[in-house]
């Protein structure tokens, strides 16, 4: 009894240690197609060369998404590929991206999804096998751009430096930006848009991209503004649509007004800052100094006392928009100086020649560089209100601030 207790007690261990290894195996099947992340991570391989051993061959495929990823050979990077999906039991091909275009086929995923078994070749004419081993680890998460908008800017002035971000590929990354606005630059190794813009830009469409160091790459459409963030890019932008020269340029942006030469503030000892804005935003225009300096000086309120001071003269108009300004029926002059916040028309009240030649001559005694002669096409057309148009173009100083 003895004997038989012990042939059946050495029967029931062989029956569990095979009971363990069918469930082991079993347990090995779901293993790999059932890890968090499968097919991403590490496959480690090994490889024939021409019916040999291939020492040059590469050891590891990281897969980053489920048909794409990374070459390996020693730990160094060497190629990106593409392949079909990874899944068990099914067939298997891959593409090879580098020079040469390595093709695996005739390519199988084992039952357990652990290992593929390929056949490969290339251009060059070599052939050769290739076992894959799944290690795990999830691989490296596909390389994006985070960053989803980018800062309005204000012509003239320095850029807040912006650091674009990315994340997932393999570090370092390599930056590019094109259609940034005039002035402003990528670091390419930083991914920092820094500079001074030049000019301003409504809008503007850049495209961010960026690479990783083993060739991944990722591109976004953003968008930039480089203006006043109000009313002012509204006027800003008429002074580019009409090609009013503001300043000397070699385009329509570049010879634009900047944000601080506008003003919500500018006014006389005799007139509101509503009198001198005679345009069509009400919040903002643009005044220069010589139009409102002190009456002692000259300018308009000089010219209010040069005629007596009294009776304060109604403005027929001072600054206007461009695009009043050519709205009027002549009102076609790009170089009027009412969109340059030095001129001003006073009316006629008597309707009178007499009280016209009188304003003029007062006009020029006030230091006026221009007054308009009485004869047409002059005389503040249309002559519903005559007045008397003089500016101060040519006298120093700039432009009231806000």
């Amino acid at each position: 009894m003895d004997l038989v207790h012990e042939y059946w007690q050495k029967a029931i261990e062989l029956i569990l240690v095979a009971f363990a290894l069918a469930v082991t195996s079993v347990a090995s099947a779901q293993s790999c197609t059932s890890v968090s992340g499968y097919p991403l991570g590490a496959w480690s391989l090994t490889s024939t060369l021409n019916g040999g051993p291939c020492s040059s061959c590469a050891n590891e495929w990281d897969f980053l998404t489920p048909t794409s990823g990374i070459v390996f050979l020693n730990g160094t990077a060497v190629d990106t590929f593409t392949s079909s999906p990874v899944q068990a039991g099914a067939g298997f091909s891959a593409t090879a991206q580098s020079p040469g275009y390595v093709v695996t086929s005739n390519g199988i995923v084992s039952a357990d999804g652990c290992k593929i078994s390929v056949e490969w070749g290339d251009n060059l004419g070599q052939r050769g096998t290739s076992d894959f081993t799944y290690g795990g680890g999830g691989g490296s998460p596909p390389l994006q751009i985070t960053t989803t908008s980018l800062p309005s800017g204000t012509p003239n002035s320095p850029y807040p430096p912006t650091t674009l971000m990315a994340t997932g590929g393999t570090p370092p990354y390599t930056w590019s930006v094109s259609g940034l606005p005039s002035g402003l630059s990528v670091n390419s190794t930083t991914g920092v848009i820094s500079g001074t813009p030049t000019q301003a830009e409504i809008s503007a469409p850049v495209t961010v991209s960026v690479n990783d160091s083993v060739g991944g790459n990722f591109s976004v459409q953003l968008s930039i503004t480089i203006g006043c963030g109000d009313d002012r890019d509204k006027i800003i932008q008429e002074y580019i649509t009409y090609n009013v020269p503001f300043y000397p340029g070699t385009t329509p942006e570049a010879s634009a007004p900047h944000c601080s030469d506008f003003t919500q503030t500018a006014h006389t000892g005799f007139y509101q800052f509503s009198d001198l804005n005679t345009g069509q935003y009400s919040d903002w225009a643009i005044i220069r100094q010589p139009l409102v300096n002190p009456s002692s000086v000259g300018g308009l309120d000089n010219w209010i006392i040069q005629q007596g001071g009294a009776p304060v003269r109604p403005i027929n108009y001072a600054y206007r928009n461009p695009a009043l300004q050519f709205s009027l029926p002549h009102g076609t002059a790009r170089r009027s100086r009412h969109m340059f916040g030095d001129a001003v028309d006073l009316r006629n009240l008597s309707f009178s020649l007499i009280e016209y030649n009188f304003l003029a001559k007062r006009a020029w005694a006030a230091g006026a560089s221009w007054v308009e002669p009485n004869k047409p096409p002059y005389t503040c057309r249309p002559a519903v209100q005559p007045c008397v148009h003089a500016d101060w173009r040519n006298a120093p100083g700039g432009f009231i601030n806000p």
